[in-house]
């Protein structure tokens, strides 16, 4: 992929996913094992969902290191850094352990 595609290609990436105003917000996650920078959008399951009205974390873009300047020239106003560490955390707390009694 040239660069001029490359750019083309993350751009619209980016652009479908910010104009969908489907997710609450935007991480940057370095990828310390891959030398790569992950976009992840967050947003909350539905209620029709066993995990409703909990966290859903949702793939978005990634970018080799090396591109790391395109992707904040793209996502720097869009999404936050963030680490693996304080990354939202789903929960089974509202499951019964008694099971389905089946």
């Amino acid at each position: 992929m040239t660069p001029a595609e490359l750019v083309q290609h993350h751009t619209k990436i980016r652009d479908e996913r910010v104009a969908s105003k489907k997710y609450d917000y935007f991480h940057m996650i370095r990828n310390p094992n891959s030398d790569s920078i992950t976009i992840k959008g967050y947003d909350t399951y539905p209620s029709s969902s066993v995990l409703g009205g909990q966290v859903r974390i949702n793939f978005i873009d990634s970018f080799e290191l090396f591109e790391e300047p395109l992707m904040m020239k793209l996502w720097g106003q869009h999404a936050d850094w963030s680490s693996k560490y304080i990354e939202p955390v789903n929960t089974f707390n509202h499951l019964s352990d008694e099971g389905d009694g089946w």
